[in-house]
């Protein structure tokens, strides 16, 4: 019985972040009237569920855990915006540091949502 809750709960956060963006997209342009900025709330609340289904999706595919990939590659991604920003400017400003992580991490894990979940689903049609 657990083993099927487990597996029902595993598929809802794989399934979950396409339609709760797109939901979060909707709300977020009910209240704000403007389409970039409800992109970017919409983005910045989700970012953590494309990050999760795509370890599940990765502990799916390829048997083996991947969070600790995970994490290192945002610390690479905190890193060399810290590094260009040092270079770039005097003082670093680490909370434009983090949102522009935050905003790469979206993308990055965005698109390798849709390309792990294509080959999840071609793997098990």
């Amino acid at each position: 019985m657990d083993g099927v809750i487990e597996m029902d709960l595993m598929l809802v956060m794989i399934m979950i972040p396409l339609p709760l963006t797109l939901l979060f997209y909707r709300v977020f342009l009910w209240i704000f009237k403007h389409k970039v900025k409800s992109f970017h709330k919409s983005m910045n609340w989700t970012t953590l569920f494309y990050i999760i289904a795509v370890d599940l999706l990765l502990v799916e595919l390829f048997s083996g855990q991947f969070i600790g990939y995970i994490l290192l590659i945002l610390l690479s991604i905190l890193l060399m915006i810290v590094i260009i920003q040092w270079k770039r400017e005097i003082d670093i400003n680490h909370f434009k540091a983090i949102k522009l992580m935050w905003r790469i991490s979206f993308l990055t894990f965005s698109i390798s949502y849709i390309i792990l979940l294509l080959l999840w689903l071609i793997t098990y049609i």
